[in-house]
């Protein structure tokens, strides 16, 4: 009952396949997380941020790396290699994705998906837009916009 076990189950849908996330819709997302790293005093290359495009799509392509993570017990004391607040770890590693954890770009663009399933149940269905643009990321059932 500590509230870490719904939010990874939301994170990774009911029906444990990874988000649907569109190589377009990742795009923005870093690119917003890129804007904050440089507002920052870190620069981000061209090549950084394509390398992390790339990372992150793996993650979200790895159907069978969301299957294993859900399927999985959640462990506090991280026996089984994941963290239920950060699955991000296990995901890196599991998809192969090479991504830097320790990279601004990387850690914001985590963030950011980690806040949008946040919001999602604080502000879901108040009106204030946040509700609907993470139901596009985190289910398979709506279309694009």
């Amino acid at each position: 009952g500590d509230g870490t076990g719904p939010t990874v189950r939301r994170f990774l849908q009911d029906d444990c396949g990874a988000p649907d996330v569109s190589e377009q819709d990742l795009r923005l997302i870093m690119g917003g997380s890129k804007a904050q790293c440089v507002e920052s005093g870190l620069s981000v290359s061209d090549e950084e941020f394509e390398s992390a495009v790339i990372g992150f799509l793996k993650i979200f392509g790895s159907e069978s790396c969301f299957q294993q993570l859900c399927e999985s017990e959640p462990q506090s004391d991280g026996n089984d290699g994941f963290d239920p607040d950060n699955p991000f770890p296990f995901l890196n590693q599991c998809a192969e994705a090479n991504l830097n954890k320790d990279s601004c770009l990387v850690s914001n663009t985590v963030a950011t998906f980690m806040r949008m399933d946040m919001d999602d149940e604080m502000h879901d269905d108040h009106g204030d837009g946040t509700g609907p643009t993470v139901r596009r990321f985190l289910q398979d059932d709506c279309g694009a916009p």
